[in-house]
């Protein structure tokens, strides 16, 4: 059985990105197929070698593609492809120094970043962006709350989008305290529907100040139903802090998308702020947004958190624990 699955997903528009990304299915799950941690260190070498190369090449075609239409993120991405394959020559170096407990569950892990988050995310963002260029925004975003994000998914400030033109965007910046952009610097907007749908859309910054903010060559990249997200169950204490003051609170089940939590406290929605948890062993400070009230019983209140995108090291433990598991459900289910 395959451990990862190609579905509609990941197709990009681009023959060529697809053939390549399907033969990256192929080879890892033929990898994973071949004995798992069974493997010797010379044979998880010599995968490590081919999957090298061939990531070498499958980057340079997406890099060309992305030159070829003016991708405004290509220096991003470019960065995300580096990382890459300086964890695939890394932990082939560990595993010629024997420093490493389970090689096999190593490369495992690099390969389920590559193929689950970063084509499904990173490589998607360009998908749609090559999708949506020629389309304007559309009224409809006209008095979203947002956030907007540096492209390394840095929090800079919450906002409500007051006006949409065409490409241009013009969005109140709630803190009224000024956020460090200059002109001309790429911006991640994440907004919310009535719909509980988020939809991520790139911008450049031609002015900002305290109250204001405005954006042109706005496209969206993503769109995604939180109430569709995959949740888990869980039982963890966390704090949660809004406008400076701490409560401690209940998380009651977890998404990639956000948290349900549970406490005595009453909180207004929309309000923004940061959770503090322990994850699998680590703890993270995760900026959110409280997104609805569910209900509340007697002294309890139940409340949904929204996550921005993500930092690395926060978006791959949250990623990890969801999808380990959803895999232990869906095994349950066969």
């Amino acid at each position: 059985m395959a451990v990862f699955t190609w579905s509609d997903d990941y197709n990009s528009g681009f023959e060529k990105v697809d053939e390549q990304h399907k033969a990256l299915f192929e080879m890892i799950n033929d990898f994973a197929a071949q004995g798992g941690e069974g493997l010797s260190n010379s044979k998880i070498s010599a995968f490590l070698f081919e999957l090298n190369s061939a990531a070498t090449d499958h980057f340079l075609t997406e890099e060309e593609i992305m030159l070829s239409h003016v991708y405004p993120l290509l220096e991003h991405h470019k960065d995300a492809h580096r990382n890459i394959k300086e964890a695939l020559i890394e932990v082939r170096s560990e595993i010629s120094r024997k420093a490493v407990k389970n090689p096999f569950m190593s490369v495992m892990e690099i390969c389920t970043g590559w193929l689950n988050d970063h084509i499904l995310q990173e490589d998607v963002y360009f998908f749609n962006y090559c999708r949506n260029r020629k389309y304007n925004l559309g009224r409809h975003f006209v008095g979203r709350k947002c956030e907007i994000l540096a492209m390394d998914n840095e929090f800079l400030t919450a906002g409500k989008i007051s006006r949409v033109d065409m490409d241009n965007v013009v969005i109140n910046n709630l803190s009224r305290a000024q956020i460090n952009v200059d002109l001309n610097d790429i911006v991640k907007v994440s907004s919310l529907s009535d719909k509980q749908e988020s939809q991520t859309f790139i911008a450049k910054v031609f002015f900002s100040q305290a109250g204001v903010i405005k954006l042109f060559n706005a496209t969206i990249i993503q769109t995604e139903n939180n109430r569709t997200a995959f949740r888990v169950p869980v039982k963890i204490e966390a704090v949660l802090t809004l406008s400076n003051d701490r409560f401690p609170v209940l998380i009651r089940d977890i998404s990639q998308a956000g948290l349900r939590i549970e406490t005595t406290a009453d909180f207004e929605v929309g309000g923004s702020g940061k959770v503090v948890f322990t994850l699998q062993d680590r703890v993270l400070e995760i900026p959110c947004e409280v997104l609805r009230s569910i209900k509340r019983v007697g002294a309890t209140n139940t409340f949904a958190l929204k996550f921005p995108p993500l930092g690395r090291i926060e978006a791959e433990t949250v990623t990890a624990f969801v999808l380990n598991k959803q895999a232990q459900a869906r095994r349950k289910k066969i």
